[in-house]
């Protein structure tokens, strides 16, 4: 879930979480220490919500931030800023819940068994982006490694850049192989 550009303070994200009727999750890591906002802005462009937090290497130079004050069943495009540097892509879309009790038609995307560098041209994950789900569930086998290290895991789950704009736009539920 590496940020566009090999360099810059944001290392990783953003990735949307847990969104509610009022509220949107929203997680980043940043490439060292430093102050982040997240600021969702309405259809003229105008902030309506930020959330503050400040990464350490404690917590790994990660962040949480919580938009609240949303309205429900609205969309919002959101930015993140680190250090000064603003970050923003069109892509990066949320849309709140509808108010409790209130139908939803909820659109939910389904992975299993992806091989990008089998068949480069399948293009699964932007093609599942381009649908704009609410949901995605991630069944398993999201991007084939061939070994059983932790550490060859990590590496090849970095490498697989197609899913971050994935994870900016929706939830993502993921199972993991239970072969490690």
């Amino acid at each position: 879930l590496g940020a566009e550009g090999a360099s810059g303070p944001l290392a990783h994200g953003p990735v949307l979480g847990h969104v509610t009727d009022r509220s949107a999750l929203v997680w980043v890591r940043t490439r060292v220490p430093g102050a982040v906002v997240c600021e969702a802005l309405d259809d003229s462009g105008e902030v309506v919500a930020s959330a503050h937090a400040v990464t350490d290497r404690g917590h790994d130079r990660t962040a949480t931030l919580l938009l609240e004050g949303l309205a429900s069943e609205t969309a919002y495009r959101y930015r993140i800023t680190v250090e000064g540097t603003r970050f923003s892509d069109p892509a990066w879309t949320l849309r709140t819940w509808p108010a409790p009790g209130m139908p939803v038609r909820l659109r939910v995307g389904i992975t299993s068994c992806f091989d990008d560098r089998e068949f480069p041209e399948a293009r699964g994950y932007a093609v599942l982006s381009s649908l704009q789900p609410d949901l995605v569930l991630a069944l398993g086998d999201n991007a084939y490694i061939d070994s059983t290290k932790v550490a060859a895991h990590r590496l090849r789950y970095r490498a697989l850049r197609s899913v971050a704009p994935l994870a900016a736009l929706c939830i993502v539920l993921g199972v993991w192989p239970n072969y490690l």
